[in-house]
């Protein structure tokens, strides 16, 4: 009878919980689990835990249902039931995932992924793929996200066709998820596609727990899309849901959405009433995420109806959150993509303490949002330097090798099926893959901590940065406004600017234009393009734009632009405005205050390298090249590429030129030239670079089409047999590398490109020469003529070399010079450098 009774209650609590009666669910799941721990029942007890963590998890008592999956895992290894396990494992990774451990949730996923593999498709893998999918939505990994909710869908479909109530509850649970990755992505109008057909699913289903989601989800889409009205309503009707099925985070996460609503129509009290409402429900369920979302609103809230000090505490304790939450996870990569999605709690504050200072200018607050905006751009950069790149010793060494070896393997599959067919519908899948592999290689990174007493830099530590004559121009991009200090040895001041949406529209255009500037057609545009910038960026700086050195530390996509193009701003005296600041000043981009000072204090006693100079240039790109004719079967010639990175790429003759050059003006045993076959990766990876002070690379980079990250080099790709040679150096291979170079050039094509992360800007070779151990580095923004390339070159490294210039000082010199030559007078041919410290 007990045995019976016990089934009964679980049977019925099972029932409640699917149609959304979850405190009744939970009161006879929780009777159901003790009765059959009574009787000695551990299957039936691992089964009803199970569902009591469900309902206790969506009532938002996440600890009750932490303690009940945990139980069942135990019970469901005990009896070896491998299905069950995988089920507590998923089950676990949603109850981390909103108490904010994600990497704890990323690990559960995987291993039930690993057990759902084993046992066969199912659409209980569909389930977990699509929990992970939605934490990596969360973490900001977009493509990621939508690779493992396509692949979800996919499966769900492939395992549990047909249209019965619980394939509609699945798929309804899916689409919602797949919405919401494509509204994060900025792609308001797909999700709500997704929306309204996971809306009627969960109708016909009868689903209101995925119906109240849904109806949440197409409130933030409608909301993205200015449908102010029908966002309220969409909205209203998930929190009368969620507060009829008691469901407090659910609530909590619907508030905090009508307080963000509420904002964004100036309703300043509601907004403040909904925040306040959602930030009490989402820290007392214990949901960090939610509530770093509620508090930023609230902060913002707050601060425009004047109560400053609520607002402080609202916003430092949105900040503290994330950094708690950043610092859980594994790997560079995903804690600078959660650091970037969650950079709104840092614009806050900064904007908070902007607004302090205009109405106390001596109390300091101009300092302290330097100081805060410093803060959050230091802190993936810090790990990116100061994390090893390479695997070292141990299993987690041979883990990560193994990983890089399998993700070169894929990688160079792809590049030989793009080569061969741009459109193979094989690359999808491949692309996927690399995606997946890269953030399982980023989480085998070893964990990493700055270097003892290494902090945040102060403002006075960046003051300390600058000489008498250099002037530090620090931006920040936010909405409505954005910001910038220009900093000397005696002075801090802060400057209002338009906001990110215009200024970024402003760099994009003039991103387009400024290559093609040699050209009549497009001459006028970039004119207009540049000054636009100018006006929007420099001209509020204007008075404080005399001294003649510049260290530029620019936000989002600034990064994009040499800022050496930019005409100086009207009223600025001398030259009267509208001459590009070239012509004044001297210009260098740097990471962050906080970087640079922990570069020059690591490397200021580095005694310097042996050697002066080492050139890499012209390689051999392919069969086709004259170099190997006579040497290869005329018919060999005529093949396609050797399928390591994509081809055709075309001979730059004038590089063997530039190096020539290069070359005269250092002693000829402190130098060294690798020239067409010789220019090899296996050359810069053996370690032959070393000694060598500057190293000098004439060739072409290539920008990853999948995984900017491992953007790199081309060097040669054929040896003097016609023999293909891996000859992609990738940004990785480059930070694994000891390299205590003063200065590398990167005479190439696009080599300061990389993934756009915000906090961080594009992340690729630059920073990956950093690490290896350069002090600074010389990049190209796009394809510069090869003509004026080397011509640039060998006067920057006469100023250099010859003259004793320091780089910043050689590279405008050279600059300069070129530009007054006539048929070099536009910025597509002279302004594409830009040197980093």
């Amino acid at each position: 009878a007990w045995n019976e009774l016990a089934r009964t209650e679980s049977g019925l609590g099972e029932t409640l919980l699917a149609t959304g009666d979850l405190r009744p669910a939970a009161t006879l799941l929780d009777r159901a689990s003790r009765r059959f721990r009574r009787l000695g029942d551990p299957a039936g007890e691992a089964r009803t835990l199970s569902l009591l963590g469900a309902a206790t998890r969506r009532l938002g008592e996440l600890q009750r249902a932490l303690v009940a999956h945990r139980r069942a895992l135990e019970l469901y290894r005990k009896t070896g039931n491998r299905s069950g396990e995988a089920t507590a494992l998923n089950d676990l990774g949603l109850v981390l995932d909103v108490l904010g451990d994600l990497q704890g949730a990323i690990g559960h996923y995987e291993k039930a992924l690993v057990l759902w593999r084993q046992l066969g498709p199912t659409s209980s893998e569909a389930t977990t793929l699509q929990n992970l999918g939605s934490l990596y939505a969360l973490i900001g990994h977009d493509d990621e996200a939508l690779d493992l909710l396509q692949r979800s869908l996919q499966l769900l479909e492939s395992t549990s066709p047909g249209a019965d109530a619980t394939h509609a509850r699945q798929r309804a649970s899916v689409l919602i998820e797949l919405g919401w990755a494509h509204s994060l992505a900025g792609r308001p109008e797909v999700a709500l596609t997704c929306y309204q057909e996971a809306l009627a699913l969960a109708q016909r289903a009868g689903n209101r727990l995925a119906e109240l989601g849904a109806w949440d989800r197409r409130g933030s889409a409608l909301r993205a899309l200015r449908r102010f009205s029908e966002a309220e309503a969409s909205y209203t009707r998930s929190l009368a849901l969620s507060r009829a099925a008691g469901r407090r985070l659910d609530e909590g996460h619907t508030l905090a959405n009508l307080g963000w609503l509420a904002l964004d129509t100036g309703n300043l009290p509601r907004a403040r009433e909904r925040l306040h409402q959602a930030v009490e429900r989402l820290a007392a369920g214990g949901d960090p995420n939610g509530e770093v979302y509620a508090r930023v609103g609230l902060s913002r809230a707050e601060r425009r109806l004047g109560a400053f000090a609520a607002a402080r505490t609202h916003a430092e304790t949105a900040v503290r959150l994330v950094e708690e939450l950043r610092a859980g996870l594994r790997g560079p990569v995903s804690r600078s993509q959660f650091l970037a999605t969650r950079y709104d709690a840092y614009e806050e504050l900064v904007t908070l303490l902007v607004d302090l200072d205009l109405r106390d200018p001596a109390a300091g607050h101009a300092r302290e949002a330097l100081e805060v905006a410093e803060r959050a751009r230091s802190r993936n950069l810090l790990d990116g330097m100061t994390d090893s790149p390479s695997p070292g010793p141990g299993r987690s060494a041979e883990a990560r090798r193994a990983q890089q070896r399998e993700i070169q393997s894929l990688d160079g599959h792809r590049q030989a099926l793009a080569a061969r067919n741009p459109r193979d519908s094989r690359l999808p899948a491949l692309d996927a893959a690399l995606r997946q592999r890269w953030l399982e290689l980023d989480r085998l990174a070893p964990p990493s901590a700055p270097p003892p007493g290494l902090t945040s830099a102060t403002a006075a530590d960046i003051q300390a940065l600058a000489d008498d004559d250099t002037l530090i121009l620090v931006y920040l991009l936010a909405e409505p406004e954005s910001f910038a200090w220009t900093v000397d040895r005696h002075t801090v001041i802060l400057h209002r600017l338009p906001g990110r949406e215009r200024i970024e529209k402003l760099t994009r255009r003039l991103v387009l234009a400024l290559p093609h500037s040699h050209e009549i057609a497009v001459r006028g545009t970039a004119d207009r393009a540049a000054q636009d910038l100018s006006n929007a960026i420099l001209a509020p700086l204007a008075g404080r734009l005399a001294n003649h050195r510049l260290l530029i530390l620019p936000d989002a996509a600034l990064h994009l632009i040499p800022f050496a193009a930019l005409p100086e701003p009207p009223g600025v005296r001398a030259l009267g405005g509208g001459a590009p600041l070239l012509l004044r000043h001297e210009i260098t981009m740097i990471p962050s205050a906080t970087v640079l000072r922990w570069q020059r204090q690591r490397l200021a006693h580095r005694s310097p390298a042996r050697g002066a100079l080492a050139v890499l240039a012209d390689p051999v790109f392919s069969l086709s090249d004259v170099r190997l004719a006579g040497k290869i079967p005329e018919e060999d010639r005529t093949r396609a590429g050797n399928g390591f990175v994509p081809g055709p790429f075309r001979r730059l003759p004038y590089t063997a030129r530039e190096a020539e050059a290069l070359l005269r003006l250092v002693p000829r045993e402190e130098s060294l030239l690798a020239q067409g076959f010789a220019a090899r990766r296996d050359l810069v990876t053996g370690g032959a670079l070393h000694t060598y002070r500057i190293l000098h690379f004439a060739t072409h980079g290539l920008l990853h089409p999948v995984l900017p990250e491992r953007s790199g080099l081309v060097l040669s790709q054929v040896d003097e047999h016609g023999r293909p040679r891996d000859g992609f150096l990738s940004a990785p291979d480059v930070a694994a590398l000891d390299l205590p170079a003063e200065l590398v050039v990167l005479s190439a094509c696009q080599t300061g490109l990389g993934r756009e992360i915000r906090g961080e800007g594009l992340v690729g070779l630059t920073q990956a020469f950093f690490r290896a151990g350069a002090r600074r580095v010389l990049v190209s923004y796009w394809n510069v003529q090869d003509l004026a390339t080397s011509e640039l070159m060998s006067r920057f490294y006469r100023h250099h070399l010859r003259e004793g210039l320091p780089p910043a000082a050689a590279l405008r010199a050279a600059q300069l010079s070129i530009r007054q030559e006539p048929k070099w007078q536009a910025p597509s041919y002279w302004a594409g450098f830009a040197l980093h410290d």
